[in-house]
């Protein structure tokens, strides 16, 4: 959000200033590309400033040379506050979401070989995956069965049998 606060010299001193209001504090420094710019950042995340502290404050910036504000990325509460007091939108922002639990580079989503033997399932044989595997057999499905307890080893490209008891 910026607002034009009036005109004057650019602002010298040491940076940034704290500004101080019974409601909330902003720390405020010159805009990186324009020492006319104040650039004012909330401290206290969640607490809304009042209008009449931002009124303050607006007055303070002008006195020191100020001729333009710019806040950082603010909420919707503080935003409808300063648009009360003359700010405008400046630029949205996004702020995206990524869970890195599970999550794989996107060169490494691939492979780089084409498969061509079935589906293996390894494991050692009992009753609830004899089961579980006679069904999956008796619906065609085309799997290789590897592990200790299966009646026989089966190789690759044939369909694995269950024990047999």
């Amino acid at each position: 959000m910026a607002s034009h606060v009036g005109t004057g010299e650019a602002p010298s001193g040491d940076w940034p200033v704290v500004l101080r209001g019974g409601d909330g504090r902003a720390r405020v420094r010159p805009w990186w590309s324009d020492p006319h710019v104040a650039h004012l950042t909330f401290i206290d995340h969640g607490v809304v400033p009042s209008s009449t502290s931002v009124r303050v404050w607006m007055s303070d910036l002008r006195h020191r040379g100020f001729t333009a504000v710019r806040t950082g990325a603010v909420t919707d509460a503080r935003a409808d506050v300063l648009t009360r007091q003359g700010f405008e939108v400046a630029q949205t922002l996004r702020l995206l979401d990524l869970s890195l639990i599970g999550w794989v580079p996107p060169d490494r989503r691939t492979a780089e070989h084409r498969e061509t033997e079935p589906a293996t399932f390894i494991g050692s044989a009992d009753v609830l995956r004899q089961a579980l595997l006679s069904e999956a057999l008796a619906s065609g499905a085309d799997f290789v069965v590897r592990g200790r307890g299966w009646t026989e080893p089966v190789a690759a490209g044939t369909r694995g049998r269950p024990p047999t008891r």
